[in-house]
């Protein structure tokens, strides 16, 4: 059986920027910087948005993650959703290979959204609101989020103490600040940078 290839390994052309123009480099750039915004500007965004991903762009994203998972080897099919104006590309059926696609803390599932952002950006010129999922792993995932997000803020109501919450990607970042956006005594901060962002929960008082 021949070994996986490594996510990023196979596709040094698309992502290393050796057959990219200038332009096309920045347009990759600015879909990361878009990515990693701040989560109040980026629900600001969402809540202004009026319309959804267009049909073009939902089967040329369906068709960029399926060749990428080709190339990577990798098992899964992909169906398109829309869910709240967002395009979500579940990948499924991927057997064994559902914890490679995941990866550890979610990086490898992260890294292809991460990708297909940058070829919707390269290719219309619009940053659109994708989210890919792997075996129902996100929905598993923010339930985690919040819980334990849930379980500090009792904690710093009692205490009043800032406690920092274990580094998270920018959606799972979005979905804890969007929790306590209206309680009245609990307020979220991002901090740090990279891999080690995180969100930390303070008092209001």
């Amino acid at each position: 059986m021949n070994e996986k290839k490594g996510l990023f390994g196979s596709f040094k052309s698309w992502i290393g920027g050796g057959d990219f123009s200038e332009e096309e480099k920045q347009q990759r750039e600015h879909a990361r910087a878009q990515n990693a915004g701040s989560e109040q500007n980026n629900r600001q965004t969402e809540e202004s948005v009026d319309e959804g991903v267009s049909q073009e762009v939902e089967l040329y994203c369906v068709e960029k993650l399926e060749e990428l998972l080709s190339m990577c080897q990798f098992s899964g099919k992909v169906k398109a959703k829309t869910d709240r104006r967002r395009l979500v590309l579940e990948i499924f059926d991927a057997g064994e290979d559902t914890g490679r696609l995941i990866g550890k803390s979610g990086g490898t599932v992260e890294s292809l959204q991460i990708l297909i952002r940058g070829f919707v950006v390269r290719k219309f010129q619009e940053n659109s609101r994708i989210l890919i999922d792997v075996e129902g792993y996100r929905g598993r995932r923010f339930s985690q989020v919040k819980s334990r997000a849930l379980k500090a803020a009792e904690a710093v109501k009692k205490d009043g103490k800032r406690t920092p919450l274990e580094p998270m990607n920018s959606s799972e970042r979005r979905t804890v600040h969007m929790l306590f956006e209206k309680d009245n005594k609990v307020q979220t901060v991002s901090e740090g940078r990279g891999q080690n962002r995180r969100v930390v929960l303070e008092s209001r008082d």
